[in-house]
């Protein structure tokens, strides 16, 4: 299966308490074979492992699993504890509920309180500074990352949220945010939150404390980025389409059936997830194409052939839509890679 590449926004977003620390700031780039220079490029996309190496710099530049954002620092195995604590619960509710209670634990250092208001169809979580002052949108997408990734991972199925609300205005990197969440999306509103359904945490979880070891391998960036561990339908369709051989029909219908569905029903699935077949198609050859540009030792033609693109040509626009700049161009930019 062809790796999730990031949006540089995210990295940039990782580095946020060392942005008065230039040298530091490149030398964790440079490491991870990113250029400094691409930063501030909006176009830029990184590999998973990439980001990996940032998050990992920077954690452990600061001692903390927050990146030094929060009013104090969070311990390692601060995901791998709240995990193993979270998945006692008897229903998903409960573990959620465990969660919350164990995230407030360290609110004094994360600076952020979280709470959960239950109605029989709607359980609606929310994050907010216990300072009164504005939300930093690093910490709020950290904390509802860690929850709804984590009780979707302990569901063993697609939980589909009916909404997700954040107070601050859409991030750089907002559309990362589609497929971390798969709902719709309401930027600038009065509260952050994430708004489930209740009839669907009244299951029983699948997963098991036996099953967190495989899960918690590379946690938490692996598990944030990683589709294979959401069940929902846009990753498996992504999944299927990274699956299909080279040459193999990968449209609508095809998909469908390896999904044992009509192609009415996932089109109408993945609209409720807030995206598209073409989107998730897209995605995944661009994400296939940045990896292999990265690979010097392939021409831009040998990415087109690779891909499918019988004329060089139509990759070169395929690619700029999708990026925003040319194969040549984005390649001559990430020269770290």
């Amino acid at each position: 299966m062809a790796e999730n590449t990031v949006h540089i926004g995210f990295v940039k977003a990782e580095l946020g308490a060392l942005q008065d620390d230039t040298e530091k700031v490149e030398q964790i780039l440079k490491n991870a074979d990113i250029s400094p220079s691409l930063i501030d490029n909006s176009s830029i996309r990184v590999s998973s492992e990439q980001y990996r190496s940032v998050y990992l710099s920077v954690a452990n530049h600061f001692g903390d699993e927050l990146a030094g954002q929060g009013r104090g620092k969070i311990p390692h195995g601060f995901f791998h504890t709240l995990c193993k604590h979270a998945i006692h619960g008897e229903k998903l509710l409960n573990c959620l509920r465990r969660t919350i209670t164990y995230c407030n634990l360290f609110q004094e250092l994360s600076g952020q309180r979280y709470e959960i208001e239950q109605t029989d169809t709607k359980s609606i979580v929310k994050i907010a500074p216990i300072s009164g002052e504005k939300s930093n949108p690093f910490l709020v997408e950290r904390g509802f990352l860690n929850i709804y990734k984590f009780i979707a991972w302990a569901a063993g199925s697609h939980l589909q949220l009916a909404e997700a609300n954040f107070t601050f205005p859409p991030p750089v990197h907002m559309k990362e945010y589609q497929h971390f969440f798969y709902c719709r999306l309401n930027f600038n509103e009065n509260e952050n939150s994430l708004v489930y359904n209740t009839k669907d945490l009244m299951r029983r979880p699948v997963h098991a404390e036996k099953d967190l070891r495989e899960m918690l391998k590379g946690a938490p960036p692996s598990f944030w980025i990683d589709s294979s561990h959401s069940f929902s339908y846009s990753a498996l369709t992504r999944k299927a389409i990274s699956e299909s051989t080279l040459g193999e029909h990968t449209d609508l219908e095809s998909i469908a059936n390896k999904l044992n569905i009509s192609s009415i029903t996932l089109r109408r699935r993945l609209s409720k997830e807030n995206t598209s077949f073409q989107e998730i198609k897209d995605n995944h050859r661009r994400d296939t194409a940045i990896i292999l540009l990265m690979d010097r030792s392939k021409s831009v033609a040998d990415v087109a052939d690779i891909l499918g693109y019988s004329d060089p040509s139509a990759f070169y626009r395929a690619f700029k839509l999708w990026v925003g700049i040319t194969p040549n161009q984005y390649r001559k930019d990430n020269k770290f890679a």
